[in-house]
């Protein structure tokens, strides 16, 4: 999706195998909520953004059910977590073929910014190194700690020996 309005979009069987090429098309963004995308081929893909609820909204959805959510509004932004660089599942439609109301062929999707998994991919990564050092450092910590508190009891001992 570009500034422009135009889009385009492959075929993935996985995030990391994509399969023919670009199908070029134009989008709509619907408020901050949903997206809808028609390409050249007569695809037409509607979504809504990614979100959930916060867990101070609603810690027990299976106990409380829609009660727990009853008072949200559509602007309390304070009780989402928001992930603009991917998609709910939504629906392609194709266009070309015949449909009505009650009758018509639709297709599951979601959708995934490129450059934000791998971007997810390397915030991962450095998570993990981060995490590898911290407890590396704790360890030294603990290990210093140790090895200080052995020699301070030494230091001890012999100041006492001295002493006497």
């Amino acid at each position: 999706m570009n500034d422009d309005l135009t889009a385009s979009a492959r075929l993935c069987e996985s995030k990391d195998q994509c399969s023919g090429a670009a199908v070029a098309g134009t989008w709509l963004g619907f408020y901050d909520q949903a997206i809808k995308v028609d390409l050249e081929n007569g695809k037409r893909f509607l979504t809504n953004w990614r979100y959930s609820l916060k867990e101070y909204v609603q810690s027990e959805p299976i106990k409380t059910g829609a009660r727990g959510i009853s008072d949200v509004q559509i602007d309390d932004y304070d009780k989402f977590y928001s992930q603009c660089d991917r998609t709910m599942i939504g629906f392609i439609h194709d266009k070309q073929s015949p449909s009505t109301m009650t009758e018509h062929n639709l297709e599951c999707f979601y959708g995934v910014k490129e450059s934000a998994e791998e971007e997810i991919q390397k915030n991962l990564a450095q998570k993990a190194v981060d995490e590898a050092k911290r407890k590396e450092e704790l360890a030294k910590e603990e290990m210093l700690g140790k090895d200080y508190a052995e020699l301070a009891s030494h230091v001890t001992i012999k100041e006492k020996d001295n002493n006497e």
